[in-house]
């Protein structure tokens, strides 16, 4: 992991800057290759009790381009891109090539909202909104024979945003819980100081396929897909690994639904079959991480501020279901179940995802 990370110097950030900039001028001219897939993406944590706790919230907004053609001017500046490690290659701009961009908002409190004063031993308030901007690489691999495969999917973003009051996590925790009569957050006084943020995040996924024979569906498909990467920054920094085992039909349409990071993320690319009318499947991913930083426990990076003692080795399982209607629209429903992420937690997070992803176009 070392020589992954050395790979990235400040001249592949500066390059990977470049290829943001030229990614926003390319969005916003009417040619070939503008995002034509958009995905809404909602997380919330779920308690018995009916209060938030932890990771409260969650809310993504993102679109992805079509495959951009040979010979693109963004595909030719990304080749700076590509490096090898031990005779792997990595982001190879020759395969197929996307770009996407993303919007989100998240939220974090500890666990008692009621309390004015500065809970010592438990995580701080925070809020996190940011950018980003990336490319998603392949799906690009060799189809041995019709039943089985292997597919490769390779993902780099860069996120910009705010962490702190600027966030404007406290204003919007206060409306909605006064709308819907929840618990009034009494605390946000005490929320991290405003900081810009930085990630730089990479992530790679192998698939591999296999079809069995079903009396009643004529076919059923099941595929495993390995991952792993890396976040650098002053908001996450963390190396991640996971499995993900499928069973369905039409696989091959997407590489699991879009979550929010640090997670068992599956992505925004979606490709579905025209012939068919619906078709989904059922998943179930195990996935873990070993975290540096994490500014929603370790508080400012500069400044003082209110912090407790995070765990270096956080576990994620998470399932659900996947479903795509008339090759159009594909909804997902997850559920995950994250391991104690400080010291001081006395229990695992539970929340759930949904997300659907749709046509721009």
């Amino acid at each position: 992991m070392t020589s992954l990370f050395t790979e990235f110097t400040c001249k592949r950030g500066a390059r990977l800057l470049g290829v943001v900039l030229l990614a926003l001028c390319q969005g916003a001219a009417p040619a070939a290759g503008r995002c034509v897939t958009g995905s809404v993406l909602f997380e919330n944590d779920l308690d018995g009790r009916g209060t938030d706790r932890h990771y409260t919230h969650g809310t993504r907004f993102s679109c992805i381009s079509e495959a951009l053609e040979v010979g693109d001017p963004l595909k030719l500046f990304a080749a700076g891109l590509e490096f090898d490690v031990l005779g792997v290659k990595f982001l190879e701009t020759a395969s197929e090539m996307r770009y996407g961009f993303a919007f989100g908002h998240s939220m974090f409190t500890p666990e008692d909202l009621s309390r004015r004063d500065l809970i010592l031993n438990d995580r701080p308030y925070a809020g996190w909104l940011y950018g980003t901007a990336g490319l998603v690489i392949g799906p690009e691999g060799k189809k041995e024979k019709a039943s089985t495969g292997f597919e490769r999917l390779e993902s780099i973003e860069l996120t910009l945003g705010v962490v702190g009051p600027a966030s404007h996590a406290d204003e919007t925790q206060k409306l909605i819980h006064s709308s819907i009569n929840a618990p009034y957050p009494n605390g946000w006084h005490n929320q991290l100081r405003n900081e810009l943020g930085i990630v730089l995040s990479y992530e790679r996924k192998l698939r591999w396929d296999a079809m069995l024979a079903s009396p009643r569906n004529g076919w059923l498909e099941v595929d495993v897909m390995p991952s792993a990467g890396f976040a650098l920054g002053n908001i996450h920094t963390y190396a991640n690994a996971g499995i993900t085992l499928r069973l369905g039909s039409n696989l091959a349409s997407d590489f699991g639904p879009p979550r929010i990071r640090p997670s068992i993320a599956g992505s925004e690319y979606y490709a579905p079959d025209p012939n068919e009318i619906a078709n989904g499947y059922l998943f179930l991913s195990i996935g873990g991480r070993a975290v540096a930083r994490n500014i929603f426990l370790d508080g400012n990076t500069l400044s003082d501020s209110h912090h407790v003692d995070k765990k270096v080795l956080v576990g994620d399982i998470q399932f659900g279901f996947v479903l795509s209607i008339f090759s159009k629209a594909r909804v997902a429903m997850s559920h995950i179940i994250r391991s104690r992420e400080f010291e001081e937690q006395d229990t695992q997070n539970q929340f759930s995802a949904i997300s659907v992803t749709f046509p721009l176009l």
